[in-house]
């Protein structure tokens, strides 16, 4: 609670910036992951592993094009 508390207060109207650049952080995000040398993810492209049965990096990938898919539709369509 604590976090979301803090960062309410730190990062008043960042929220709108991210949103209005979404587009542009996913894109970011999605070639960072396709652009790591390794395998199957690691804390660097897919931050640190929580579910050790492996494809991490694919469920990253995955998940990334889906919403720059999403980010890339008009907004009237989106939703």
């Amino acid at each position: 609670i604590w976090l979301l508390v803090a960062g309410a207060i730190l990062f008043v109207g960042l929220a709108a910036r991210l949103y209005d650049r979404h587009a542009e952080l996913v894109a970011g995000a999605l070639s960072l992951v396709e652009a790591c040398p390794c395998e199957d993810g690691c804390p660097a492209c897919v931050g640190p592993r929580v579910d050790s049965t492996g494809g991490a990096k694919r469920t990253a990938r995955r998940l990334l094009e889906m919403l720059a898919s999403e980010a890339t539709r008009p907004r009237s369509q989106a939703a």
